[in-house]
């Protein structure tokens, strides 16, 4: 994908720097628990110099952001002997880093990294995610094939308890979300289970009325980000036209671009439209140059769908699929995937439906720190990729805003619904113009 004549998302960016994600880390990423301190256990004080010290050596402006550094550290050094747990600790060095007003600087618990940002790695979970509002714990995300999903779960649920204990943000069965001072926004977390077989029991409220109130026990299963992709892959039917979706969840591995590709040359003669989800964390820039290719006419070089290596690699590229095209975006669409939709605009390959992405646009990785946690510290100012147009804080736009309510959603999803009452309009508009098939 080229965001102008000279430079495409992978130029400039070394094989081990990701947006927003880097190499595994040295651990055994089979063994969850190793240097994960428990939600109890005291911390060591060493760990706030180590990330202070990340960040002094290692942030992509020597300038800090116009923060003296040295000062910040001052400020916030006294303040450790207050921390009671890891995620004291952990919450503080957030607020430290966030005096950078910078994206892709905060901590990230070693559990959480080793689980659930492996890339195509199954591991044992519920498969859902909540976010903390004033009104309460809500479902912010079920992963389609996940045990949450199979017991009926659905996006907008209000968790009532999770073993009996009301959710709340030092809850033992709750692990935090990545989360960054600079946006402000409501934290998120995943029911996690210690041991690979171990049981959730949930009290869940699907309406505002205790009415609503139901209860799951949830039995964890090897799963993933890819297998959800994969088992959510789908073609509907609205208006009597055929509709393919596919939700890239992230492009931290190859796996979603060969997918989506199969996935467009076994269905493009039976489609009529495509709604392609782009909501969720980032990834490997080269890989989202070819899933834009895939919708590109105007792709230049040679085009590659049948290279074994290069499959395996995800080096597939060029344009398979010339139908009308939507792309779903929001604010948890991030780091490289705004770049995939400030490209998608530029190209002009189809409408943006629902919200403004994230605005968290700078290069970055994880660096361990001595506790099991990680790091993840701003490497590489990326406006050269954008042809120095500025993303980080203000993100990309939609052409189509949708509202999406989380409490009580019932499992609505309003912006895919959106995407395909747009691409929709797009078909219809394409035939009034006489075109049935090919480039519009």
């Amino acid at each position: 994908m080229r965001l102008s004549s000279t430079t495409s998302l992978s130029v400039g960016l070394a094989a081990a720097l990701w947006l927003g994600l880097s190499q595994p880390l040295a651990a055994d990423p089979d063994d969850e628990t190793k240097g994960a301190p428990a939600a109890g256990q005291r911390v060591d004080p060493e760990v706030f110099e180590e990330a202070w010290q990340k960040v002094k050596s290692n942030f992509y402006d020597r300038g800090f952001h116009g923060v003296d550094w040295v000062a910040i550290g001052k400020k916030y050094r006294p303040l450790v002997k207050s921390c009671r747990t890891q995620r004291d600790l952990y919450r503080l060095i957030d607020r430290m880093v966030g005096e950078l007003k910078a994206s892709h600087v905060t901590t990230i618990d070693g559990r959480y990294y080793r689980r659930y940002l492996r890339g195509a790695k199954a591991s044992s979970r519920y498969g859902l995610s909540l976010t903390a509002l004033p009104e309460g714990f809500f479902v912010s995300r079920v992963l389609e094939g996940s045990a949450a999903d199979a017991a009926g779960v659905r996006r907008g649920d209000r968790v009532v308890s999770v073993d009996g204990i009301p959710p709340h943000p030092n809850h033992p069965r709750l692990l935090p979300k990545p989360y960054e001072e600079l946006f402000a926004g409501p934290r998120s977390y995943v029911v996690y289970p210690e041991q690979e077989t171990q049981r959730a029991e949930l009290v869940l409220q699907r309406t505002p009325r205790p009415l609503g109130r139901y209860r799951v026990t949830l039995r964890p299963h090897p799963w993933s980000e890819q297998d959800a992709g994969r088992f959510g892959a789908k073609i509907v039917e609205r208006q009597g036209f055929k509709l393919g979706y596919f939700h890239v969840y992230h492009l931290i591995d190859s796996a979603f671009v060969t997918m989506l590709h199969d996935f467009l040359l076994e269905n493009r003669e039976e489609l009529d439209g495509m709604v392609l989800d782009l909501r969720g964390m980032g990834g490997v820039p080269r890989l989202a140059d070819a899933i834009v290719s895939f919708f590109d006419p105007t792709h230049q070089g040679p085009a590659i769908h049948d290279d074994r290596r290069k499959r395996r690699r995800g080096d597939l590229c060029g344009a398979i699929f010339g139908k009308p095209v939507v792309a779903l975006i929001d604010e948890s669409a991030r780091s490289v995937k705004e770049l995939m939709a400030f490209s998608w605009r530029r190209k002009k390959i189809g409408p943006l439906v629902g919200r403004t992405t994230r605005g968290a646009v700078i290069g970055a990785m994880f660096m361990p720190l001595k506790d099991g946690g990680n790091m993840m510290v701003p490497l590489m100012d990326v406006r050269p990729l954008t042809g120095g147009v500025h993303l980080e804080q203000l993100g990309v736009a939609p052409d189509v805003v949708v509202e999406n309510p989380l409490p009580y959603a019932a499992g609505r999803d309003a912006i895919e619904e959106k995407g395909y009452e747009v691409v929709i309009g797009q078909i219809l508009a394409a035939r009034r113009k006489g075109k049935k098939s090919g480039w519009y």
